[in-house]
């Protein structure tokens, strides 16, 4: 049991610095529950490796609240991870759009459009 505990703590350090969990972004205020469940579903998704799955919540989401800055973002990850960069690059000019200040999304973006040349 030793062992898993610092392991937790190096996994819980990746996906915070990736991004990946909603403490490390802004709360989002003004969006539907629904909205916000479907986010959290594929989020959970997401950090289980379940990327298909995980991008249908996000696209859910996105659909009920387009101006869901976040959702978007979980979502262009997610294509990313899926290798779908061309798809991930309108995801992030989305979450500019949306909220010019969004915390990595310019890092997000550089990262999908390397992958279109790569």
């Amino acid at each position: 049991m030793r062992h898993i505990l610092p392991l937790c703590g190096v996994i819980l350090i990746i996906l915070v610095s990736a991004g990946c969990l909603a403490g490390n972004q802004p709360k989002p205020t003004g969006f539907s529950n629904e909205a916000m469940d479907l986010n959290s579903k594929g989020l959970d998704l997401y950090i289980a490796g379940q990327y298909e799955e995980a991008l249908g919540f996000f696209n859910q989401s996105v659909l009920i609240a387009p101006s869901f800055s976040k959702a978007w973002n979980n979502k262009g990850l997610t294509l990313m991870k899926l290798g779908r960069y061309s798809e991930a690059v309108h995801s992030f000019e989305k979450v500019i759009e949306l909220d010019p200040n969004y915390p990595g999304v310019n890092d997000n973006l550089a990262e999908a459009k390397a992958g279109l040349k790569g």
